[in-house]
C-alpha cells in the first residue's frame, strides 16, 4: 500500500511540475498527444485517435475543435467512406507541433542526465510494463 502510494505521489509531482513549469505553451498536453499521432501517421480518424488517447468522445470533439479552430488540424472525409472523419495537421500545426515536441525531449534529456542511461531505461520499461 506504501508503494502506491509513493507512486501515485511521484506522478502527481511529475505532472505539476510539467503544468507549474508552463512546458507548454501553445497546445495543451492532450492536444499534444492528439498531434504527436497524426504527425507520426500522416492522418487519423476520428476513432483511432480516442482508441489511442483514452479521451471520451466529447472530450475528443472538444480538442479536435479548438486544434481547427488554432489552424493545426484540418478535417477531411475518407474517400471510401463518406461517414468517416480523417484529421491531417496543417503546416503551421506541424511547426508548432514540433516546438512544443522539442520542450518535451528537452525535459527528457534533463531526466536521462539527471538519472543516467541505464535508469531510465529502467524507468521507459517500467511505465511500458505498468501500462501494458
Amino acid at each position: 500500500m506504501e508503494q502506491n502510494l509513493e507512486l501515485l505521489d511521484a506522478w502527481m509531482n511529475m505532472t505539476a511540475n510539467i503544468k507549474v513549469n508552463r512546458l507548454l505553451h501553445d497546445m495543451s498536453l492532450n492536444e499534444m498527444f492528439i498531434c504527436s499521432y497524426i504527425y507520426r501517421f500522416g492522418k487519423a480518424s476520428f476513432k483511432q485517435l480516442i482508441e489511442k488517447t483514452n479521451l471520451l468522445k466529447s472530450q475528443m470533439n472538444r480538442q479536435i475543435n479548438d486544434l481547427i479552430e488554432k489552424g493545426f488540424v484540418i478535417k477531411n472525409t475518407d474517400d471510401k467512406d463518406k461517414r468517416k472523419i480523417i484529421l491531417e495537421m496543417t503546416e503551421k500545426g506541424k511547426e508548432v507541433y514540433l516546438k512544443e515536441h522539442e520542450k518535451v525531449v528537452a525535459l527528457i534529456n534533463r531526466v536521462t542526465k539527471e538519472l543516467g542511461n541505464k535508469k531510465t531505461a529502467s524507468l521507459a520499461k517500467l511505465m511500458k510494463e505498468a501500462v501494458g
